[in-house]
């Protein structure tokens, strides 16, 4: 590695001798600092050796000529050119940790490193050739005092870079959001997951928990937890944030319905590509009557969202399956399907839908032989009777609760 040499007419801070022992050192201590910051350094240490050596060994000259370059300037050239230098370099090299995701603390610990093993090389020298203490204690301050401010210019360029790709890559999840939900192709969903720099999980399932509740809903933290932008719903209004979460297995889903006393609701666990079915059930959910302060699950839900699939097909089969009773007074006529909803429910066992009407066994008779009157075969004809069952299933479920008629 060339070292510059010892410039001429200079103000020295420390006596030439020990000067001219830096320089001459400097090749050996370039290569010792390096070590130690790459032995200091796991994920650099991880990256191939012709990629990241080369730019620490560039970076640690620069930053050991600048420092003898001030020792032999002299202490105030604090504005110099080659300390605005160091200070662009440190700049860029914070930008470049933050580009890779990486906060500065790695940056900061080799510096710090670099600092130590410079300090005490350099401080030997000077102690062998008896240098006063002022000017020894003069000499540390200046290499910390470059180390402190390389490490606030580090700082500065990744809390940038942080900002700015923090910015970029929040833009690219909600494009990846917004794709899954719309049930995208899947070489669209993988070019979008890339952008994001998202690993993908084995699976996804949609969650709406109320906005401050995640912790007590005994979610657990995951980077790859997927925020649904507020724009794709109108969960916003009702303070209801929705979330994809990643892998979440059968176990935990059932403990988080058992056990959370917070309000929400989970969809059934999906392959990632396919989250948007369980999405759209949490979505069918939400607008169901249902208790308040627990986690709803929408696999109890699976008759109401089979019957709300298509409103207008519900009421004309309703209407259909009831038209034998279409000339009836009002009164009567509810009467008679308050019956046959409980005769569905129960199979036509006398006794329960009696109990469940508060009727009298003999009442409960008469009204089932006024409904075969006016249906005669068809209520043992099994497919009038699964007719009949899901027109009433609605009416039977607020009759009845979700045990209710099943088809």
């Amino acid at each position: 590695m060339a070292v510059t040499e010892l410039p001429p007419d200079s103000a020295p801070l420390l006596p030439k001798p020990v000067l001219e022992a830096v320089w001459a050192g400097l090749p050996d201590l370039a290569d010792e600092t390096v070590g130690a910051i790459l032995a200091s350094a796991p994920a650099w240490a991880e990256m191939p050796g012709d990629q990241i050596r080369p730019i620490v060994e560039s970076v640690t000259h620069d930053i050991l000529t600048g420092i003898a370059r001030r020792a032999a300037d002299g202490i105030d050239a604090e504005n110099s050119s080659v300390m605005r230098s160091l200070e662009e370099n440190a700049v860029k090299l914070g930008r470049l940790e933050g580009r890779l995701g990486r906060p500065p603390e790695m940056l900061l610990g080799a510096y710090r490193i670099g600092a130590r093993t410079v300090w005490r090389k350099w401080s030997a020298l000077a102690l062998q050739q008896n240098v006063p203490g002022a000017q020894l204690t003069a000499f540390t301050e200046l290499i910390f005092s470059v180390m402190d401010r390389l490490s606030a210019a580090a700082v500065t360029g990744n809390a940038d870079e942080q900002a700015r790709t923090g910015l970029a890559r929040r833009r690219h999840l909600d494009e990846l959001t917004r794709l899954l939900l719309s049930g995208a192709p899947a070489d669209v969903l993988i070019g979008a997951a890339s952008r994001a720099q998202w690993e993908p999980p084995k699976t996804l399932t949609a969650m709406a928990i109320t906005q401050g509740h995640r912790l007590a809903s005994g979610l657990a933290p995951d980077p790859r937890t997927l925020d649904v932008p507020y724009d794709v719903s109108e969960a916003a209004a009702h303070d209801v944030g929705f979330v994809l979460i990643p892998d979440l297995t059968e176990s935990t889903r059932d403990q988080m319905v058992r056990r959370a006393s917070v309000p929400g609701v989970v969809g059934p666990i999906r392959p990632w590509m396919q989250v948007a079915s369980s999405w759209r059930r949490v979505q069918r959910v939400m607008t169901f009557p249902r208790e308040e302060d627990v986690i709803a699950d929408t696999e109890q839900f699976l008759s109401q969202i089979v019957l709300s699939a298509d409103p207008e097909a519900l009421a004309d089969l309703r209407a259909s399956v009831l038209s034998p009773l279409q000339d009836l007074r009002p009164a009567v006529r509810d009467k008679l399907v308050e019956t046959l909803c409980a005769w569905l429910q129960f199979h036509g066992r006398r006794a329960d839908i009696a109990a469940a009407l508060y009727l009298h066994p003999q009442t409960v008779r008469y009204r089932v032989a006024q409904l075969r009157t006016f249906y005669g075969d068809k209520l043992t004809d099994p497919r009038h009777v699964t007719d009949l069952t899901i027109a009433l299933s609605a009416q039977s479920m607020a009759m009845f609760g979700s045990g209710g008629a099943q088809v």
